[in-house]
């Protein structure tokens, strides 16, 4: 089934608009626990391990016990990503069809985390084994044109790279819809989500292309908005000849443009994750067959704590 894209996103940015607790709030705590709580809980543990490590010798035990140390937190953010993922396109979700969303739906993966991993590690799995030809695709090519000496065949080289490329993203777009098809039928298995998105994408892949290429202009302003704070304050720094005296003050002043060029683009960071959250959850609910826009008429806002965030 077909979906209109551009009405899709305007129902978004409505939703957006009109959505108790605001969703740029939620998303802000979507980030924080994606990125914030792995920092935290790393420099937690690793910073007074390298302390104690600095301050004797260390052991062989003590080597092989930081790097299962080091291997256990990766683990764990990779378990805390997935679910915390899955927890906001759950929230995308119920944003799109206008039910009660609120800061709780963030943890809604926990309640079926084996599924979620179990999901990810399939589509991880596959997303490799697509990739695995590309190899014997390239020595092939390299072969071939070592045989016929053809320096101009070798020019062409990134041709069955980029050929390639191509094929492989159009594979790995028919697991796009995974995690909402699981998220929506929480009976299912992981095999059976995986399979369902394929079913939704059948024909589709293009039309999902242009869906992400159209969020293109606004990913690219983002390093856009980067790179002039930093340039405007690097400018800025260099007209003040008391920092350029004092090393500890132009590392200060450095530190200070970098925390102002990534707050700059935060407030569109926050916008934009929730406008193509909430439009794939608009795509997704078309694909399999739900109205184009969203029939339910008011806004059914979440009540008790969470409506006074």
């Amino acid at each position: 089934m077909e979906f209109d894209r551009p009405r899709i996103k305007e129902m978004a940015k409505s939703i957006l608009h009109e959505a108790q607790p605001r969703p740029w709030k939620v998303t802000l705590v979507f980030l924080l626990l994606l990125y914030g709580l792995p920092l935290a809980l790393g420099l937690l543990v690793l910073f007074p391990t390298f302390i104690l490590l600095q301050s004797r010798p260390a052991s062989a035990a003590a080597v092989g016990g930081l790097t299962v140390l080091l291997l256990a937190l990766y683990l764990l953010f990779f378990v805390l990503m997935v679910l915390f993922m899955a927890g906001y396109i759950f929230y995308t979700l119920r944003l799109w069809r206008r039910e009660p969303a609120s800061y709780r739906d963030l943890f809604r993966g926990f309640s079926m985390f084996p599924r979620l991993l179990a999901l990810f590690g399939l589509i991880l799995l596959f997303s490799l084994l697509w990739y695995l030809p590309l190899f014997p695709l390239l020595e092939g090519f390299l072969l071939l044109a070592q045989a016929l000496r053809s320096h101009a065949l070798l020019k062409l080289f990134p041709l069955p790279l980029l050929g390639y490329g191509a094929f492989w993203i159009s594979r790995i777009l028919r697991y796009t819809m995974a995690f909402h098809v699981l998220l929506d039928h929480p009976e299912y298995t992981a095999r059976q989500a995986l399979n369902g998105s394929k079913a939704l994408m059948m024909g589709q892949r293009w039309r999902l292309t242009l869906f992400f290429l159209s969020f293109l202009g606004w990913f690219l302003l983002i390093p856009v908005i980067v790179y002039a704070v930093a340039i405007g304050g690097t400018l800025l720094l260099s007209l003040l000849p008391a920092v350029h005296s004092v090393p500890s003050a132009t590392t200060l002043a450095v530190l200070c443009i970098l925390l102002l060029s990534w707050a700059a683009s935060t407030p569109l960071t926050l916008w934009l994750s929730g406008y193509m959250g909430v439009s794939l959850a608009g795509v997704y609910d078309r694909l399999q067959g739900a109205p184009q826009v969203p029939s339910v008429p008011p806004w059914q806002p979440p009540q008790g704590r969470d409506a006074d965030l």
